[in-house]
Formats: structure tokens, sequence, C-alpha cells
């Protein structure tokens, strides 16, 4: 069985390793997903300082010894923000529109999205665990 503990560890490798992907590459990743229609080299930065911070955000909520029903409300639905925006960036073919760059990012989201789905889950049985 699959501990909240452990989601928030998957999900902050996750966070991590695209955030310091953004950062240390931002040009092949900008060139990976769209080739006419990129984000600009700051916000492609921004997101990977965000998601580098988000992980590490991650990695103390598992480290604690209750799990916060708040919390794990919050990541969950930044979770499932990242993959409305994400598709909402395909629909809109912006900053994602390489062939390649949809396929990985569809992945990416689905993945993002089952972690949103199974921390939520995990939510439900935290009845008496603290709410902060």
């Amino acid at each position: 069985m699959v501990t909240l503990k452990t989601l928030f560890i998957i999900n902050s490798v996750s966070c991590i390793s695209f955030g310091a992907g953004f950062l240390i590459f931002p040009a092949i990743i900008l060139n990976f997903l769209s080739t006419d229609a990129q984000a600009s080299e700051c916000t492609i930065t921004v997101i990977g300082a965000a998601l580098i911070l988000n992980g590490l955000h991650l990695i103390w909520t598992a480290q604690k010894t209750e799990v916060s029903r708040t919390l794990t409300l919050y990541f969950s639905v930044g979770d499932i923000l990242w993959v409305v925006f994400t598709f909402i960036l395909i629909f809109i073919e912006l900053w994602v529109t390489t062939p390649k760059g949809i396929t990985i990012s569809i992945i990416v989201a689905v993945f993002i999205g089952a972690l949103a789905i199974f921390q939520l889950q995990e939510r439900k049985k935290l009845s008496g665990v603290s709410s902060t």
C-alpha cells in the first residue's frame, strides 16, 4: 500500500527533477515544447524555481509525523491546476505545440493527475489527523 508520505516523496522527486531541468536547460525545454509559440526563458526559469520550491515543501511535509489534511489538499489542487493548465496550453496552441512536446506534456499531466487523485484518496483516510 502506498502511503500519503510516499506519494509526497514521489511528487517531490517529479517537481525537483522537472524544475532542475527547466532551470538548467531552459532553451532546450522551450524548443522541445514549441518552435513557434514559445514561453520566454524567464517564464520557464520562474516555473522551474517554483517547481523546486514546491518539491522541497513536499519533502518537508512528508517528514512531518502528522500529515496535514490542509497541506494534502493544497498539493493536490496544485497538481490538478498543473493538469488543467497543461491541457489549456495544448488546446490554445501556446507554449506546447510540437508533437513530441504535446505527447510528453500529456504523459506528465496524466502522471501528475494520478498523483493528485491518489493524494486525495489518502486524504480521506486522515479523519482525526491535524488540519494544519
